[in-house]
């Protein structure tokens, strides 16, 4: 599967050759808009009328399926890796800003239609008495809620005490650049962090405005952007449970996608840890840059205290093939997938044979985002218990939330072990 050539974005949205394209398309949109504007008025279909533009900016920009665009389809190139422009992030931003809009899906009183709700084979999804109920939030599945998300989640109000020695962490990269269904996918999106309510969060694949958002909507969470341009990691951490202490960003001297290694020192109950994400650099042909950022985690995973337990969680990108050329793992430095027994149901993390939220023409499937852990010599560990894929759902619109499935993994923290002879 890793001979192919994997791409995430397409060449047609890329400067230069995307910009007068989508400026055609923008200039189309606006035409119709004011023929609308004259039969319409200004008045009761303003917001028909946003959702018209919000519907063309999504195909103008649709990273993979030109579906509505003759002028893009025309211009069938080879897939290269998106390095968003300043017209692509406008059209997200307006797009991000209806999301939170008064007249947006997201804050109307209009429910969503039932959906089938996850499996909860998994100890992980089960509900436990040590999982607190989020007062005031309604009861929801992943795919159903009561109310809105902007309206849901504003104040965190256990009602029973969660297990401070159980840390949950969700990595996920959620194709913000992808504005195609955009407003279920983003729903969906916040109804997923409510029904599991993880300790920790790693995005990759964020763009300003849902930063924006994310802040807006997700209160019990303290969200740290990687950056404020382009498209980014993030860190969410749920303010009840974990205490930023102080975050950094390494930068990658070599990447050509705005790529960088986020990293957020926390207190878990009085524990000190350290949280890591990355979005290393895509495609077949960039492995030998992608492996020097391989090499760049490790190294800063390596370099924290040793009293210190790492976490590192994010859309490596990686084939098996390039581990194996740096001669597999580092000491002390353990893929948690493996750890546990290489669960077969976690293998594929972006599998184009189940998710069509892009269309290439090759059925890969690849586990591009995984979890490493670097253990605490003297400190409190962090020992995996277990692991499951989400977003695996098919939404109403026949799509997925991303096309890429997000990692649930839940940890137990352990008390230092005894010096041993030695260390005395």
């Amino acid at each position: 599967m890793g001979d192919n050539q994997v791409s995430e974005k397409s060449n047609s949205t890329r400067p230069g050759n995307g910009d007068q394209k989508m400026g055609d398309c923008l200039k189309q949109t606006s035409r119709r808009k004011k023929k609308r504007g004259k039969k319409e008025g200004n008045g009761e279909n303003r917001d028909n009328k946003e959702g018209e533009t919000n519907e063309s900016a999504s195909a103008s920009t649709d990273p993979v399926q030109h579906r509505n665009s003759k002028e893009i389809q025309a211009g069938k190139s080879t897939a290269k890796e998106l390095h968003p422009n300043q017209d692509n992030i406008k059209l997200q931003r307006h797009e991000f800003t209806s999301l939170t809009s008064l007249n947006s899906p997201l804050t109307s009183t209009k429910k969503p239609k039932q959906e089938q709700v996850l499996s909860r084979q998994s100890p992980l999804l089960q509900s436990s008495p040590d999982q607190p109920d989020w007062s005031p939030l309604p009861q929801s599945s992943p795919n159903q809620s009561d109310q809105s998300p902007s309206d849901a989640v504003h104040e965190e109000v256990p009602k029973k005490k969660a297990d401070p020695n159980k840390l949950s962490l969700l990595t996920w990269n959620i194709d913000g650049l992808d504005l195609e269904n955009i407003k279920e996918r983003f729903y969906n999106l916040i109804d997923h962090l409510i029904e599991y309510h993880p300790d920790v969060v790693l995005l990759q694949e964020v763009v300003p405005p849902l930063v924006k958002a994310l802040k807006e909507v997700l209160k019990p969470y303290h969200v740290l952007p990687g950056d404020d341009r382009g498209y980014f990691t993030a860190i969410l951490l749920r303010k009840s449970r974990l205490q930023l202490l102080d975050s950094s960003i390494v930068k990658y001297p070599n990447t050509k996608m705005q790529r960088n290694l986020l990293m957020a020192h926390v207190s878990f109950f009085g524990r000190p840890l350290c949280l890591m994400t990355s979005h290393m650099e895509s495609m077949k042909d960039n492995s030998k840059e992608r492996v020097s950022q391989l090499r760049q985690v490790w190294r800063s995973m390596d370099e924290q205290p040793s009293d210190l337990t790492v976490i590192f969680g994010g859309d490596t990108n990686l084939r098996d093939r390039e581990v194996s050329e740096l001669g597999g793992l580092p000491w002390g430095i353990r893929d948690v997938w493996e750890s546990l027994g290489s669960p077969k149901d976690c293998s594929f993390t972006w599998d184009l044979l189940t998710n069509n939220n892009k269309e290439l023409p090759f059925p890969a499937r690849l586990r591009f985002d995984r979890l490493f852990l670097r253990q605490a010599v003297k400190g409190w560990r962090a020992t995996a218990e277990d692991m499951v894929l989400v977003g695996m759902e098919r939404l109403e619109c026949s799509r997925f939330i991303s096309d890429h499935w997000g990692i649930l993994c839940t940890f137990t923290m352990n008390p230092p072990s005894p010096p041993t002879a030695e260390q005395r």
